[in-house]
């Protein structure tokens, strides 16, 4: 159940990466690409990248707290 839970989380992460990617490449397109949407670029995958390593940790922690409820059973 968990892992549904952890999978879900993941799609609504990356279908709004995939929403803000769009949307700043369809400002910038207008203009020059430039330094600062860099930064914010990589601060903004850095972030992502941050949130994932959350998530992979809580989905382990729920996967050894379920094969434990299931070992004491």
């Amino acid at each position: 159940m968990a892992s549904i839970y952890v999978a879900g989380r993941l799609r609504l992460d990356y279908e709004n990466e995939a929403y803000l990617i769009k949307e700043l490449n369809r400002r910038t397109s207008q203009t020059k690409y430039n330094l600062k949407v860099m930064v914010m670029v990589l601060l903004f995958y850095r972030e992502q990248h941050k949130k994932l390593a959350a998530l992979e940790m809580e989905l382990a922690t729920a996967q050894q707290e379920d094969f434990a409820s299931k070992k004491t059973c």
